[in-house]
């Protein structure tokens, strides 16, 4: 029986930060909008597997990567489902609510500055935002009432994904480790069969390619694959060389964070002019105030947990 490592895997780090900033990337261009959003977003793939943005991509890495590192830190052990679940709420939780506190904010701020400053009409804060939207933006499940991430942060969408493949985390291990081939097999013929069936129909709300688990299950899953065929000293020998990249372990562990917080900070990007100077320094604002906020955030959290 594998037992538990905790030692820190940097090129887990590298791909994760890798990942988010892809997001981060994809999403500066869809605020900036014409003519870099043509020309800097790629579209490829096979109809149903494809990626229309770099963020797209980023969060298909932050999947595999999820289910590498369970399977990696779990793999081959008892699991208490109950004990672990609870594990994995605690990690994810705490900075949701935290940057779905930002957005409110943040929502204020704005509104506050619109009236003032330029003379806009003040109807609803949050218009459309009702006891449901509240209900779906605490669980984080709104992607699955066609709601996506809701008007706080957009990119919350994630957190019901990831608590349903977490749930699933428990059976993939096992038969992953009982007939990987077959296993990762089965899962890539689920995930094709949902994403036609998705792309050719409108059984769900608003085409929910990007959140639905059965479209995302093989992604997850290729990451527990991996874990299990991947040698642990071939990982580990990498760190030596991954360990002389500058703020790799801090950006790596604030990704989560940076992938949540960075959402309602979009504003911010285009608060001046439409000019090439006004929206470089609205990225420059947007990624310290997103960075530093992220930091922050983590610091919240680990005290908490203490």
């Amino acid at each position: 029986m594998r037992q538990a490592n905790t030692d820190r895997i940097l090129i887990i780090d590298l791909f994760r930060v890798i990942a988010v900033f892809m997001v981060l990337f994809s999403h500066i261009l869809f605020t900036i909008g014409r003519p870099w959003l043509q020309i800097c977003q790629p579209s490829f793939g096979i109809h149903p597997f494809t990626w229309s943005s770099w963020g797209e991509i980023g969060v298909t890495i932050f999947l595999i990567l999820s289910g590498f590192s369970l399977e990696y830190t779990y793999g081959g052990r008892h699991i208490n489902f109950g004990r672990f679940y609870v594990k994995r709420i605690l990690r994810i939780y705490p900075i949701y609510y935290m940057s779905l506190l930002l957005g409110l904010m943040v929502h204020v701020a704005f509104a506050i500055w619109g009236i003032l400053y330029r003379g806009a009409h003040y109807s609803t804060l949050l218009p459309d935002f009702g006891y449901l939207d509240f209900f779906l933006a605490v669980s984080g499940f709104n992607a699955f009432f066609g709601k996506w991430g809701g008007p706080l942060v957009w990119s919350s969408w994630f957190i019901g994904v990831i608590m349903v493949l977490y749930l699933c985390y428990p059976i993939i291990s096992w038969a992953c480790r009982r007939s990987p081939w077959a296993c990762i097999i089965f899962l890539s013929l689920i995930s094709l069969i949902s994403r036609i069936l998705i792309s050719e129909s409108n059984i769900f709300l608003k085409n929910p390619m990007a959140w639905f688990p059965l479209n995302r299950v093989f992604e997850f899953g290729l990451g527990v694959f991996l874990a299990g065929l991947v040698k642990q000293d071939f990982l580990k020998s990498l760190n030596q060389a991954l360990e002389r990249l500058p703020f790799l372990t801090f950006f790596s562990a604030i990704s989560f964070p940076l992938f949540l917080i960075h959402d309602p900070l979009r504003r911010f990007i285009v608060m001046g002019p439409n000019n090439a100077l006004s929206r470089t320094v609205g990225i420059a604002v947007f990624l310290v105030l997103s960075i530093v906020l992220s930091k922050v955030t983590l610091l919240i959290d680990q005290r908490i947990k203490k």
